[in-house]
């Protein structure tokens, strides 16, 4: 009869850990494995978001959103990732660059 309650709290607690290390998955890697050196046409993009390095990144990477829907990685040392770069460094406060 013992057996039983332990058996209970060991699943529960193996289904916690299960979750909590889901939860909590860090990408081992850059998300943008081969960014584009040519430029898109700025009425395809959407939008697009600035990963700062990171310690599993060492790059910045510039990840645009096109009106398709698909993603896209873009060079930020081309003059459109400056660009870019410019506008996303001039939309968030100075304290939180991490330059």
């Amino acid at each position: 009869m013992a057996f039983l309650p332990h058996a209970v709290i060991f699943i529960l607690t193996v289904v916690l850990c299960i979750q909590q290390s889901d939860a909590q998955s860090v990408p081992d890697r850059c998300w943008c494995q081969n960014p584009s050196s040519k430029a898109f046409r700025w009425k395809n993009i959407e939008e697009f978001s600035v990963t700062a390095p990171k310690s599993r990144c060492k790059v910045t990477e510039i990840i645009l959103t096109l009106k398709t829907n698909s993603k896209r990685c873009i060079n930020p040392k081309i003059y459109q990732g400056e660009q870019l770069l410019e506008c996303w460094k001039s939309s968030i406060p100075l304290s939180l660059l991490p330059y």
